[in-house]
């Protein structure tokens, strides 16, 4: 058998390198095809992965919105995880108090608390002073989070913008203005004020909307050395009998210290309470934080009230009568802001220390000791104040209540999403 031509061997050993050369292309081809899918898989893994952390921080950024409402409008006082203290904590101002009080004292980054979303529900800390540290922040884990800052924006303290930062996972610094973690960020900005607008406090240690009496040894003083505003101020006649005394700034007579007649006053409850608390008095009510006692019925509600009073709420809606004898009410740290339907009295002597509303007062205290009031007292009707009484106007004491009468509510329209860099 003849050999074959060593160039056919020659010609087929060509193809088949060639041929191999090909399948190798194909194959590498293929590879970077699989490469390129995987590689536009992890980009868009990547991308829905960022996109359900900045929904995440969203979220929480309007969960922020609603929880620093609540807050602010809660009536008891928050523990550092801003939950309601414990009737042995009731001496603890009120988180709306503090809050306002810090930012008005040092600035916006004062206090800033801040909640983590863990097992279904928001673990939160309201920090002394500086930014909260809820309970796993930091550890690295997708947890939703806020942070919350408030800032003055006017100087009659009733507008106030908030700050919200959501964030996708729980940093300890969440909500600061130089947080540098990487996580995704969601911030809006939103402003607070109470409906209807703010209100101002009262000029006179008494006021009265009808006639003002004043007897025994009862002394009305209009403490505020700055101010020359009346001791003693009704829409009706002011009687004050000897030795009864008002008595207004130094260097001034009794008799410029009452202002009788007064025409705001002479308008009638209807007309007060916008001014006093910017409401009227069935919405201040019924408002948020305000906590209502119904006693009616010719009822002494001062147990109820004093009991409402030991768990740390301080603004109380008392349908029905008050009887101050015997008791404390508030303390210069602590004023309290009490509103009563009916009779406020005294049958002994007390101490208080805010502001008193009465459908009518008739205060005489029997016994020994004199009873003082710091604040101011306000008849929606007549006002008798009879025996060993001590009425000071403190106009500091005054300025701190003054925000807490009305709900702080979000501003219609002020809704912002500031661009984050």
């Amino acid at each position: 058998m003849s050999a074959r031509p060593e160039h056919h061997v020659g010609r087929r050993s060509q193809r088949g390198l060639g041929l191999l050369a090909l399948v190798m292309v194909l194959l590498l081809c293929a590879h970077l095809a699989v490469l390129g899918g995987q590689r536009a898989r992890l980009s868009q893994q990547a991308a829905a992965e960022a996109h359900r952390q900045a929904i995440q921080a969203r979220e929480a950024a309007e969960a922020g919105l609603a929880w620093v409402q609540a807050a602010l409008n809660e009536s008891r006082p928050l523990d550092e995880h801003c939950e309601p203290a414990a009737t042995s904590s009731a001496t603890r101002p009120l988180l709306r108090e503090r809050w306002l009080t810090e930012v008005l004292r040092t600035g916006p980054d004062s206090l800033r608390p801040a909640c983590r979303l863990s097992a279904g529900r928001w673990h939160c800390h309201c920090p002394a002073l500086g930014a909260g540290r809820p309970a796993g922040a930091g550890d690295g884990r997708l947890a939703p989070a806020f942070g919350v800052q408030l800032e003055a924006e006017n100087s009659a303290r009733s507008l106030w913008r908030a700050t919200i930062d959501g964030c996708s996972h729980a940093a300890p610094d969440c909500g600061a203005p130089d947080a540098a973690e990487l996580a995704a960020r969601h911030r809006l900005q939103v402003l607070l004020a109470p409906p209807g607008g703010a209100g101002s406090p009262p000029e006179a240690a008494v006021s009265a909307v009808g006639r003002l009496r004043l007897a025994g040894t009862a002394l009305a003083l209009q403490g505020d050395p700055a101010q020359a505003g009346p001791a003693l101020q009704a829409g009706g006649d002011i009687q004050v009998e000897p030795p009864a005394r008002s008595l207004g700034p130094s260097g001034t007579p009794d008799e410029a210290s009452r202002r009788a007649g007064d025409p705001r006053l002479a308008e009638g409850a209807a007309a007060l309470w916008p001014r006093l608390t910017g409401l009227p008095a069935e919405a201040l009510a019924s408002s948020p934080g305000w906590t209502r006692i119904a006693c009616g019925g010719g009822s002494d509600c001062s147990t109820a009230t004093a009991a409402a009073l030991a768990t740390g709420q301080r603004r109380l809606w008392i349908d029905g009568d008050l009887d101050l004898g015997g008791r404390d009410w508030g303390s210069p740290q602590q004023p309290v802001l009490l509103a009563v339907s009916g009779r406020l009295s005294a049958s002994g002597p007390f101490t208080a220390h805010g502001l008193l509303i009465g459908g009518r007062v008739d205060v005489a205290p029997t016994g020994g000791g004199r009873s003082r009031l710091q604040g101011a007292l306000i008849s929606l009707g007549e006002a008798r104040i009879d025996g060993a009484v001590d009425l000071r106007h403190d106009r500091t004491l005054l300025e701190r209540l003054m925000p807490l009468p009305g709900a702080l509510l979000m501003v219609p329209g002020s809704w912002f999403d500031p661009p984050r860099r």
